[in-house]
Formats: C-alpha cells, sequence, structure tokens
C-alpha cells in the first residue's frame, strides 16, 4: 500500500511540475524586474539580494516564486559527449572550497527519505546561515515547504531545498541543492567534492563536458552541472546576469521515471 501510495505522489509531482512550469512563463515579466535590480560580484559570486553572514559577505536570496517549478529540471540536461572524463584536481582549500564542501555534507547527510527537518534547520543555521522557510499547498502532492536562506556562504549561493511529506506524514527530501561561483576549474572542483562528500565511488552514470550524475541506491540522483546562458534564463527562483554563465549546480533529487 506504501509502494502505491508513493507512486501516486511521484505521478502527482509529475503534473505539478508541468503546471508549475505552465504558471512559470507568466512569472517572466515579474522575474526580469525583480533581476534588474541585481548586480554580480565576481569576489564571491553573489548579488546585492544576499547579506553578509558571520563568515562572510552575504546576501539576501530572494524567495518568491516559491510554488514554480520544482526542481529546476537539471539532471536532463548536458551535451551529447558520453564517456567525458573531467580533469583530476584538489578541492581548493580557501574559503570557497571550504563552503562548497561544507554544504556538499549537508545536502548529503539530509537529501533523503525520513528527514529531520528541525536537524536540517540547525544544521544550516549552525553554519551562519538565516533560514527562510515557506509552505505550497498543492491538490496533487499535498503541501511543500521550501527552504532557502537570507544569505550564503563564500563563493556558493541559493541554497534550496523542497521537502513533500509521505502518506504516514513523515517528511522527505524531494530536490536540494546550492551553487557554485563559476571559474576554469569550478566544474572539476566540484566533482572532486562531491565524490568526498557523498561517498561517491562509482563511476558516474552520466558523464558528459559539464555534466555529471550519479544514481543513488535509495532512489536519488546526484548531478552537478555547468549552468549554460541558456539554463539560467527565466529562472523561477533566482536572479542571474550574463557573468553567472558557468556557475556550478550540485544537487540531490528524487529519481522520476
Amino acid at each position: 500500500m506504501k509502494k502505491i501510495t508513493f507512486g501516486i505522489i511521484i505521478v502527482g509531482l509529475g503534473i505539478y511540475f508541468a503546471q508549475s512550469f505552465l504558471g512559470s512563463k507568466h512569472q517572466a515579466e515579474d522575474h526580469q524586474d525583480h533581476k534588474d535590480h541585481h548586480a554580480h560580484s565576481d569576489d564571491n559570486h553573489s548579488h546585492d539580494k544576499e547579506k553578509t553572514s558571520p563568515k562572510n559577505t552575504k546576501k539576501l536570496e530572494s524567495t518568491k516564486n516559491t510554488s514554480s517549478k520544482a526542481s529546476h529540471q537539471g539532471h536532463d540536461h548536458g551535451n551529447s559527449d558520453e564517456g567525458f572524463e573531467v580533469k583530476e584536481v584538489d578541492i581548493p582549500t580557501d574559503s570557497a572550497g571550504q563552503s562548497l564542501v561544507e554544504l556538499g555534507e549537508i545536502v548529503s547527510e539530509f537529501g533523503r527519505r525520513n528527514l529531520d527537518l528541525e536537524a536540517l534547520k540547525n544544521s544550516l543555521t549552525k553554519s551562519g546561515l538565516d533560514i527562510v522557510s515557506t509552505k505550497d499547498s498543492n491538490p496533487y502532492t499535498g503541501s511543500m515547504t521550501v527552504l532557502r536562506t537570507n544569505n550564503s556562504l563564500p563563493g556558493t549561493r541559493y541554497f534550496h531545498a523542497q521537502v513533500f511529506t509521505d502518506e504516514a506524514g513523515k517528511p522527505f527530501v524531494q530536490h536540494m541543492s546550492f551553487e557554485y561561483r563559476p571559474s576554469a576549474d569550478a566544474f572539476a572542483e566540484a566533482v572532486a567534492a562531491a565524490k568526498k562528500t557523498f561517498g561517491l565511488t562509482k563511476v558516474a552514470d552520466v558523464r558528459k563536458d559539464g555534466f555529471y550524475s550519479w544514481n543513488t541506491d535509495d532512489g536519488y540522483i546526484i548531478w552537478i552541472k555547468r549552468m549554460t546562458k541558456e539554463d539560467l534564463k527565466d529562472d523561477p527562483f533566482n536572479a542571474y546576469t550574463d557573468k553567472d554563465v558557468g556557475t556550478i549546480r550540485v544537487a540531490k533529487e528524487i529519481e522520476i521515471h
């Protein structure tokens, strides 16, 4: 019975995403107006909407449009160069590299079913992040809690988590992600950090230049993507400029067949 109910939830998610995607078209104009008020900083890969945190320069992240498309649709993107081998690099030891590992560890620990939501919030707060939590209700999937932050850690931004509840009323993560600043080696650094924080020992299931993904035993996908200009266009959650092309998104989300 639980498997059937969970299947209904997954089907509902598909319908929800489709409806939300159509809805996001009508929000694009307002979103563009929102984006025009933000400027990119090359030093900390942040916009003016993020504040300064105890650890670093923090900037305010937008929480509007939280009922729009729910997963950024990142895991089905990438070019056609299957079998691409990313070069091996060391994880940076600067503050940005430390943030990359720290957020990766949070996603690794909490991006799962049977989520302890309060423990996730405490972990984010302990890292110096100011949490913004919103709820959205949908007739197909029930309630969804979206967690974002008002600030960011050095070299990263846009932490984003979407949490649903199962038939027993227990929360589970549908999507959790964050972004890492663009640079020549940013994609390789993110892959190296993911292997460490997620304990990934097997070869990536998808290997493309700018996109790696691993299927997990618990029904999730871990993916890393170098975002193109088209990827960043009309995003319902985040504001971008052309300087953000090459931003790395690290995510873990439920695999939807």
